[in-house]
């Protein structure tokens, strides 16, 4: 059908605009990947003040060399004396660690190279401090959060493996989503991180202007009223005959004289 044609949206017909696949969609991966490189990433910690950064790699069948790379954002002030990396519960060192500190408001950059063991957990701690910004540096809506681009893991593996399990967003299916191949360089994307940074009272500039109105209107009225008003002596005014009779005969009657 063509959608331009005027008769296809006739009354007389409908659009079927539904989808058929030649044969059925596989979601799993094929019998012969078993072996596999999955990576997470996630944060640890309570309060708004410092945190953790973690990451871990997890590898079947074989070893294999792989590169770390973590881009942190600059509000995000990173301990890279804390840098550990464990595999199976022991301690690991890198072949290789390559870190650009953030200048102004340039990135972290942390790059590892590690030799993950088969059939092992390699896993990758850092920890951070969140910074305090200014007003101005808060997006619309900063009680959402702040998001941490994600992590990315580059190793050189068979092309017959090249495919990951990736857990995307919330859907019917388990998305297994093949891995892009590069000469057999394969990269892992893992999903990114979503931190809350300490969050001003942003309303706290309209509650300091009306009460710094109000102080103002207060005090430069009063002033104002001071300097302006003229102070006179008021004249008692003189009391009718009627009262002047009234008060004489009390008077008399205590026995004083009369006005």
């Amino acid at each position: 059908y063509d959608l331009k044609d005027p008769a296809t949206f006739a009354a007389s017909s409908r659009v079927n605009v539904a989808l058929k696949w030649s044969a059925p969609p596989v979601w799993d991966s094929a019998p012969g990947l078993a072996r596999r490189l999955r990576v997470e990433k996630h944060t640890d910690g309570y309060g708004g003040g410092g945190g953790g950064h973690g990451s871990e790699q997890l590898h079947d069948d074989q070893g294999v060399t792989a590169l770390l790379m973590l881009t942190v954002p600059w509000y995000l002030r990173l301990y890279v004396h804390t840098l550990s990396v464990s595999t199976r519960g022991r301690d690991v060192v890198p072949s290789y660690v390559g870190y650009v500190p953030a200048q102004g408001r340039r990135p972290h950059l942390l790059e590892l190279l590690l030799q993950l063991p088969p059939r092992s957990t390699t896993r990758v701690t850092l920890s951070f401090e969140r910074a305090l910004l200014t007003w101005t540096d808060y997006p619309p809506d900063p009680n959402h959060g702040f998001y941490i681009a994600s992590a990315v893991v580059t190793a050189m593996m068979p092309i017959d493996v090249n495919q990951t399990l990736v857990v995307g967003f919330a859907t019917q299916f388990a998305n297994r989503t093949p891995l892009s191949l590069e000469r057999g360089v394969s990269r892992v994307y893992t999903p990114p991180l979503l931190i809350s940074l300490p969050t001003p009272d942003f309303s706290m500039p309209y509650n300091v202007i009306c009460l710094t109105c109000t102080v103002l209107a207060v005090g430069f009225g009063s002033l104002h009223n001071l300097l302006t008003r003229r102070f006179t002596v008021a004249q008692p005014a003189p009391a009718s005959r009627l009262v002047t009779c009234l008060a004489n005969i009390l008077r008399r009657m205590r026995g004083v004289p009369p006005l």
